[in-house]
């Protein structure tokens, strides 16, 4: 059977899923209770999971979906047996799905139900984001480098430069998704022309058309890149697909359909969820004995000498603070600035002055960074495909 789904994977592009009982388990932790676990059969499910291009469409509720028997002398075992796979044009398609796991009543299984297009729930703004996308533009240069002002304190400066970013996107950069439909119709109807083939004119537009359309899809995949948080790229192959793919299966992980609360109880509710975060975090980083007792030891940290307490309380220079940035992934998560270090590796020339003024009073004042923070009320228009 694996072969044969291999083979339909392999040679189909349409959309498709498989739901159902596996009866093996791709992970370790899909299992507890019983005896001992067999890695071998882990890897080999998870081999072949991996082998068809299949992607675990991921699930709400128990983790477990089926519930054994005991043995003497161990536990009962429970393992998730039943679950959703499918194809990255069935994610693609249907990109908030997600498995629900439904009690179980009288069959050892529980049931699942499948949520293809499940209720949004309430969304906030959506924060701004610098988008990797725009270094491709000419004039994104020039619009930081007038919106820039090292006269004021750095974040004032970066909250300017947000502002005006927003404005710029809107009405110039644009939304790449609408060009690249607009440019395909364009091409489309040139390509259906009696006159095509035949025409200068129409020949040179189709030109001009594809080569701005190869801009579209560069920018695109450096769009979904930036989204799925990959570290790598081949170059000269475009994995505009494997990116869209890869931030899609990061958002359904990301995203909290149902929690259990102290008493068992599921609930979906975006307010209640929330509480239960806050309380649950509220209580595990809570010190409840404000007085720890000394720990006596029958040996002592060496003590630090005098030049090493002066190099620890140095301030950082600018060559100091320059490479701290540099070391930084250039597409690693943004702070709630939205400005990940590719931001500021490429323009470092125009903003060095701002962050070099700005760093020491940091180092002197360090609840200086959640007193200063820009407006977090910006909101970022760029349209999103599902």
């Amino acid at each position: 059977m694996w072969e044969l789904l291999h083979n339909i994977s392999r040679n189909m592009n349409l959309p498709w899923l498989m739901i159902g009982d596996f009866n093996d388990i791709a992970e370790q932790s899909e299992k507890k209770g019983g005896g001992g676990n067999d890695a071998y059969a882990c890897r080999r499910f998870r081999g072949w999971i991996d082998k068809c291009n299949l992607i675990d469409v991921g699930y709400s509720g128990s983790r477990f979906t089926w519930k054994g028997g005991i043995r003497e002398g161990q536990e009962r075992v429970y393992k998730r047996l039943d679950r959703a796979l499918c194809n990255s044009e069935w994610r693609t398609n249907f990109s908030n799905a997600f498995v629900e796991v439904l009690p179980r009543i009288q069959s050892d299984h529980h049931p699942l139900l499948l949520h293809t297009r499940p209720e949004t729930s309430i969304q906030g703004e959506r924060p701004f984001r610098y988008e990797a996308m725009w270094n491709t533009h000419e004039d994104l240069p020039k619009v930081i480098r007038s919106a820039w002002n090292n006269e004021y304190d750095f974040p004032v400066a970066l909250n300017n430069l947000t502002k005006s970013l927003k404005k710029w996107n809107n009405e110039t950069f644009g939304n790449i998704f609408r060009k690249k439909r607009r440019l395909l119709n364009r091409i489309q109807g040139i390509q259906k022309s009696r006159l095509y083939g035949r025409n200068k004119f129409l020949d040179g537009l189709e030109k001009d058309l594809s080569e701005e359309l190869e801009k579209i899809l560069d920018q695109e995949e450096i769009f979904w890149l930036q989204k799925s948080r990959q570290k790598w790229l081949v170059e000269g192959d475009r994995n505009t697909k494997y990116f869209h793919t890869k931030t899609l299966v990061r958002r359904r992980k990301n995203k909290i359909v149902k929690l259990r609360n102290n008493n068992g109880i599921w609930c979906e509710e975006v307010e209640a969820v929330k509480s239960i975060v806050s309380n649950f975090f509220t209580d595990l980083y809570r010190d409840e004995r404000p007085k720890r007792p000394t720990i006596r030891c029958s040996w002592q940290y060496k003590r630090l000498e005098e030049e090493q307490k002066q190099m620890l309380e140095r301030m950082p220079i600018p060559s100091e603070i320059e490479e701290a940035i540099h070391s930084i992934g250039s597409l690693k998560a943004p702070g709630e600035d939205g400005y990940p270090a590719l931001f500021f590796k490429e323009n470092w020339k125009v903003l060095q002055c701002s962050i070099c003024a700005f760093i020491p009073k940091l180092w002197q004042d360090p609840p200086l960074n959640t007193t200063s923070k820009p407006n977090s009320s910006n909101t970022y228009t760029q349209d999103q495909p599902a």
